[in-house]
């Protein structure tokens, strides 16, 4: 019984420290998610929201879930409540089967984003002189992140439409009558690459986080039920002392 005692006493120690890594965690997976919600609001158009928002969700859902189980698990180990730690084990494991769909989803939407950026941006360039909130848009994206078109400013000709000023180094220069703009006072590189980039810094952390923190609580996992084990044991010592 002592030595069940002293491994009770080890866990509850490991736990504790296992759930305030896990509410660590938490804040981080709902910090991810909630950059890369913001990064698709501000470009849904190119981006499109409904494979992103998947991960994003999951990151978040799992991130405020964790939390409140750390303050579960935190108040189990103390207690060392077996229906508490139960509990904690079941939710653990819900979390971090989230956690990896989420990961495998950020993942292979990798592999498929840039060419789904790079269609999208060329169809919304297609609407440029029909649509002036798309073309607004368009120049907003090409003004801030300094590219120009989907591929570069060669795919505005084919459109066909001249190249933009929001391409333009100079605006003023671009807006000139009669002056063929030189290659050289155009952004250089292509509109689908710069987004492709910006939503990729994005997509990483969610997937890292995700696969590699699930590590952690696998671990919490295992401490639980070690835990909820040893101090089943005990209490069967107890009602066997209590009997005898």
């Amino acid at each position: 019984r002592v030595y069940v005692m002293e491994l009770l006493r080890k866990f509850k120690l490991l736990l504790l420290l296992l759930n305030v890594v896990n509410g660590i965690i938490g804040v981080v997976l709902v910090f991810v998610g909630a950059q890369l919600i913001q990064h698709v609001n501000e470009y849904e158009l190119f981006v499109g929201s409904r494979s992103v928002v998947g991960p994003a969700s999951a990151s978040i859902a799992a991130g405020l879930v964790l939390f409140a189980i750390c303050i579960l698990g935190c108040w189990s180990a103390i207690t060392e409540n077996t229906c508490g730690l139960l509990t904690f084990i079941i939710l653990q494991i819900v979390v971090l089967l989230i956690e990896i769909v989420g990961g495998g989803v950020a993942i292979t939407y990798q592999g498929s984003a840039h060419a789904h950026v790079t269609t999208s941006f060329f169809n919304n360039m297609k609407k440029y002189s029909t649509d002036p909130t798309i073309a607004s848009t368009i120049d907003d994206v090409q003004q801030k992140l300094e590219c120009c078109g989907s591929n570069d400013s060669s795919s505005w000709s084919h459109i066909p439409l001249p190249v933009p000023p929001s391409c333009c180094t100079n605006e003023t220069y671009c807006l000139l009558p009669n002056v063929t703009v030189p290659k050289t006072q155009v952004f250089g590189t292509p509109c689908a690459d710069v987004l492709f980039d910006n939503l990729k810094r994005r997509l990483i952390p969610v997937a890292g986080v995700c696969i590699t923190f699930g590590l952690v609580q696998l671990v919490g996992i295992v401490v639980a039920t070690l835990m909820y084990r040893k101090k089943g044991k005990e209490l069967r010592y107890r009602q066997m002392a209590e009997m005898a």
